[in-house]
């Protein structure tokens, strides 16, 4: 019976079911909710109103909802379908726990009660078509796109050290042992008010006067002509320290002041290219010139560079910093490690898939008129319009909404394919409805009974069918029996559709940094310390506080040679201030470069689930207590390594293009029933199970699995119990494991349940749930577990003891239906909220 089967088959679809994760059980006591059986009214239910097609359609579905199922298996549960009570239904499954969605799953359906079909017609024929509008929005997984701006900073300084010194003059040797020398002074001073006239002193025809300039630096007798004029034996001399080479080739034109940008082909001749190792100090260029003594004239002096720079005042600053780059010994420091600065910009996203559909059932069921036998033949088009979104940015996976777009349209292949007596039995049942014609009379030989045994033997079939389907979502279906009797069936069904697969993406978008500029960071320099100076200033004596304007002074300094040369300087009312000679120049100079590269990272990581587009077929079938139920399909996907954020799957596992899938599930049910007298005092059932999952794909979460389980279950008077302990081996290309598990169940008939269960896998996880019963409709009560579920793209489980409150309100055929629970897991209040509403 599908009762029993839905209660002993919980674990394996909550194991593998396309409705859930593709996992080893997250509760093996769990029964999906897309077949929660409807539990037996507990009172008949009153006489519903309407016509007569749709009282047997509402009766119809309330004891064989799997036979009417007008829905997609997923926008909502065969068992809530009653067009009497209502023509909308709507689902919704709410969670607020961290690490998890709030929203997971919104769902709505609407079968208007005058396109519902149900018609008895001539030749024991019964009709029934069901069609109206499915739409619904359902969590799909998370994503995370990380961009991060890298800032990478280069440095490398240069350094550049020279010293010069004036060496000191001496006087004995210029002047020889014959000089003489001859001086005259003179000084008028008037009474106060009478201005003093200037002094001439005698001139000598036959004297040279000597030009103070020609030894001056600042003048241009002088320094600016490199003393030129200056006997090469009165030269003043220096001492160079340091070598000199040659840097003007790097900064051609370019001053030497922070921002300044240095060309890249200037930094390779030189051997500065970013990113190549260097010596500790590294010359730059050969020699321009070697340390020693040296005499400030163009003869005496090899590098004229240096030369200009020691003695001419009147360069223009970039005509100085020319000669000042070939005047230092020049090296370079390795580059320094990088500095890094990087600024990260993330943003999580969550995915729905939202769909809109519009659903045709269409079932034969011809009865024998003689055998009890019968005939089944069903075809449902659902053809819609899918797409994979992101609510919150109001963002569209164009690719992923290709594959579910396609999943939805592929159901419209049925619309070509329809079996004629289908075709012929629909449009007469429809034919009658319109004209107000009554049901056909069933004039088989088929006791009642055996009807309404054929009836539920079809309805556990198409249930296990249901059940091992490899399909998240239905969009078309073709079904007809091979043999159908109350104690066997045989059933063959051809299904379209989406097919649920977990996807782990994550792309990696790192290009190779752009290089940015070179350019001067820091210039610490000497070149305004040079030219040396070798004289003093002359100043005018008429200074106020030297010398009153009434009085004048005059001098003459004759020097006469051996031979008979007179040298003559004449000064007049002139004064010697102390100005300080500079006589030697040290430079330590440092030019930092820098370089700023830039790149930006895209980091892209998606988890959660592909709605791919999928054929399958099925074949099950049943004989006394065997049941059974196998299909096979496969899967395409149009982009299989994007999904969410994520465009090109470059680090994640990758994915196929194509898959094939193969589910089976064969079960035995032997019952025992133990009487006294005519009263059965117990049934007691024994069901093994054994369940096979494979796909050509599998992966850590989208495993192969086998599986081996027994079901216990005694039912006395007033109470039951059940037991099923099991085994699974669950593995994929690169590893396996061993799970083993056990469940349990209690129940009163005074409305107390208790369920537990156990499972030994990587971790041991357990849960023991109760609940009491304190009206038809209300429950309450409480579980403790050690372990939290978890959606993190995904469902899965972390280790984490929770507890708390349990509410159900159920009412058998009831609009409304709630289950809420409000627990503390880990310091942290959770609850999750699902319920149905029927209007």
């Amino acid at each position: 019976m599908v009762v029993m089967a839905t209660a002993v088959l919980g674990w394996a679809n909550a194991t593998l079911g396309q409705g859930l994760a593709q996992r080893v059980p997250v509760d093996p006591g769990r029964i999906p909710e897309q077949i929660l059986r409807e539990t037996t009214p507990v009172t008949p239910p009153t006489e519903p109103e309407g016509n007569a097609s749709q009282r047997a359609l509402a009766n119809t579905a309330r004891r064989y909802p799997w036979i009417v199922n007008p829905g997609d298996r997923l926008t909502f549960s065969p068992s809530e379908f009653n067009p009497e009570q209502g023509e909308n239904y709507i689902n919704l499954d709410l969670r607020f726990a961290r690490q998890n969605p709030n929203f997971m799953k919104f769902t709505y359906g609407q079968f208007p009660g005058d396109a519902q079909l149900y018609w008895v017609l001539p030749g024991n024929r019964v009709v029934i078509e069901t069609q109206g509008w499915q739409g619904g929005i359902v969590h799909r997984g998370e994503g995370q796109g990380i961009t991060v701006q890298r800032r990478i900073e280069q440095r490398r300084a240069l350094t550049g050290v020279q010293t010069v010194t004036t060496l000191p003059e001496n006087f004995a040797e210029l002047a020889g042992e014959g000089l003489s020398v001859n001086a005259m002074a003179a000084r008028i001073e008037n009474p106060p008010g009478i201005p003093a006239p200037a002094i001439a002193l005698p001139a000598r025809p036959s004297a040279t006067p000597v030009t103070p300039a020609v030894g001056n630096t600042n003048s241009p007798t002088g320094g600016v002509v490199n003393f030129d004029q200056v006997a090469a034996t009165n030269v003043p001399q220096v001492l160079q320290g340091f070598p000199t080479n040659n840097l003007q080739g790097l900064f051609e034109g370019v001053p030497l002041q922070p921002g300044q940008r240095v060309s890249e082909a200037a930094l390779a001749a030189y051997g500065l290219t970013w990113g190549q190792p260097l010596p500790e100090i590294t010359p730059l260029s050969e020699f321009t010139s070697l340390p020693g003594v040296k005499i400030l004239q163009p003869e005496g002096f090899e590098n004229q560079d240096f030369l200009k720079l020691l003695t001419d005042p009147t360069l223009s600053s970039l005509t100085k910093q020319r000669h000042y780059l070939n005047s230092l010994f020049w090296s370079a420091f390795e580059a320094r490690a990088p500095e890094i600065t990087d600024d990260i910009a993330a943003v999580s996203s969550v995915w729905q898939r939202v769909y809109v559909s519009r659903p045709l059932n269409q079932t034969l069921l011809v009865y024998g008129a003689d055998a009890p036998t019968a005939e089944y033949t069903n075809r449902l088009v659902n053809i819609g319009l899918s797409a994979m979104v992101n609510l919150e940015a109001g963002q569209v996976d164009g690719s992923q909404s290709v594959n579910t777009l396609l999943g939805m349209l592929l159901g419209g292949v049925f619309l070509a394919v329809q079996p004629e007596p289908l075709r012929t039995g629909v449009q007469e049942a429809r034919s009658q409805q319109e004209t107000g014609a009554a049901f056909a009379p069933l004039t088989t030989q088929v006791s009642p009974d055996a009807r309404r045994a054929i009836n539920q033997r079809l309805n556990d079939s198409l249930f296990y069918s249901n059940l091992v389907s490899g399909l998240e979502q239905v969009s078309g279906r073709l079904a007809f029996s091979q043999s159908l009797a109350p104690n066997h069936s045989s059933l063959f069904q051809i299904r379209t559709g989406l097919h649920r697969r977990v996807l782990s993406l994550s792309q990696r978008d790192i290009p190779e940094p752009t290089p940015g500029p070179t350019e001067i960071a820091e210039a610490r320099t000497a070149i305004d310390k040079f030219p040396l100076t070798f004289l003093g200033a002359t100043v005018p004596a008429n200074f106020p506080e030297r010398l009153p304007e009434n009085q004048s002074e005059a001098a003459q300094v004759v020097v006469t040679t051996p031979d008979g040369r007179e040298f003559v300087q004449e000064m007049s009312s002139l004064t010697t201030v102390p100005v300080g000679i500079q006589r030697s120049i040290l430079a330590f100079d440092r030019i930092e470069l820098r370089r700023v590269d830039r790149q930006t990272a895209s980091l892209a990581d998606f988890r959660g689930y592909a709605s791919l587009p999928s054929l399958e077929a099925a074949w099950n079938g049943s004989s006394n207590g065997f049941q059974y139920g196998v299909n096979s399909g496969l899967w395409f996907n149009t982009a299989p390594q994007g999904a969410g954020p994520v465009t090109a799957n470059t680090q994640g596992m990758m994915e196929p293009g194509l898959g094939f899938f193969a589910n089976a599930l064969v079960n035995w049910q032997n019952v025992q029933v133990d009487r006294e007298g005519d009263r059965i005092t117990a049934v007691t059932t024994n069901v093994p199970i054994l369940r096979l999952v494979w796909n050509s794909a599998a992966t850590a979460d989208n495993n192969n699995l086998v599986s081996l389980a027994h079901t216990f279950r005694r039912q006395v008077q007033g109470w039951e119990w059940a037991l099923t302990p099991g085994a699974a081996l669950v593995f994929d290309a690169l590893a396996s494991r061993g799970i083993a598990f056990l469940q349990g169940n209690l129940a009163t008939l005074d409305g107390l349940e208790v369920n537990g269960s156990i499972e030994s896998d990587r971790e041991v996880f357990w849960r023991l749930e109760g609940t009491q019963r304190l009206s038809p409709e209300w429950a309450v009560g409480g579980y403790v577990q050690n372990f939290r579920d978890v959606v993190q793209g995904v469902d899965t489980r972390t280790v984490g003891s929770g507890y708390g409150l349990t509410v159900r309100y159920t009412l058998p055929q009831s609009r409304i239906g709630l289950e809420s629970q409000v627990g503390i897991a880990e310091d942290s209040v959770e609850a999750r909220f699902r319920g149905s509403l029927r209007f």
